[in-house]
């Protein structure tokens, strides 16, 4: 790491410090309470596909949670009726929507440009306009902050929600990646040979903006989480 990328990291912090008495933003990766699974959906709302996840759902009688973009994929929160109304439906059918940025850029350069905030309140202000509330989830892009995100997100009350679950299905864009690959990442990432869920809980990535990935890869997840013997929630459940 550049001596300058630390210098700024430093400063960061404690100018977060100083000025927030170091409200602190929680970090999960795995829910509150064992037997449980939070299967979390990123990046959209996309027009076609996102609505194909929700019919899957309502059809497994599972409750999720999207990290939404305001504008990625197609998705324009600000000027589409289109995705205003996927986030209507995701709200009406009980799922959870979490802040996943406005144009999905990573978390340290947007802040190292000064786009970080524009990013965080815009979206928000967006979500807040269509459903009538802010978000209380976060997810950073990649899953990544670089800076003191702990002190930065605690001044706008959420929680930073990583994962425990992993599909590696964002390589289905471009990539020959099949179902069979996601369930051997997603098993691997779960340790679920040894899992035990009166001990053990999960927080699964999923990305709604891939046509295989929603047709095929989400179906096989549902279907494997069941076998398990895991409980989905939303994770407005999952964390409490």
């Amino acid at each position: 790491m550049h001596f300058n990328k630390i210098l700024k990291l430093l400063l960061l912090s404690s100018s977060l410090y100083t000025t927030t008495n170091a409200k602190l933003a929680s970090i999960y990766n795995k829910c509150n309470k064992p037997g449980v699974v939070a299967l979390t959906i990123d990046d959209g709302p996309h027009s076609k596909l996102t609505p194909k996840v929700l019919d899957l759902l309502k059809a497994n009688d599972i409750k999720a949670t999207f990290f939404i973009n305001g504008k990625n994929f197609g998705s324009d929160i600000e000027n589409s009726e289109e995705t205003k109304s996927i986030l209507k439906r995701q709200i009406k059918e009980g799922h959870d929507i979490g802040s996943h940025t406005f144009y999905h850029k990573d978390c340290f350069p947007a802040y190292d440009d000064g786009t970080l905030k524009e990013n965080i309140e815009r979206l928000q202000n967006g979500i807040e306009k269509v459903i009538g509330r802010i978000p209380r989830f976060f997810r950073p892009p990649e899953g990544q902050g670089g800076f003191s995100e702990e002190y930065y997100f605690g001044t706008y009350d959420y929680d930073i929600i990583l994962w425990n679950g992993d599909t590696e299905d964002w390589k289905c864009d471009g990539s020959s990646l099949t179902y069979k690959d996601a369930i051997k990442s997603l098993e691997y990432s779960m340790g679920s040979s040894k899992a035990d869920k009166s001990k053990d809980s999960f927080i699964i990535l999923v990305h709604d903006v891939h046509e295989y990935s929603v047709n095929t890869i989400i179906p096989e997840v549902i279907k494997y989480v069941k076998n398990l013997g895991y409980k989905f929630v939303p994770l407005s459940e999952c964390i409490g």
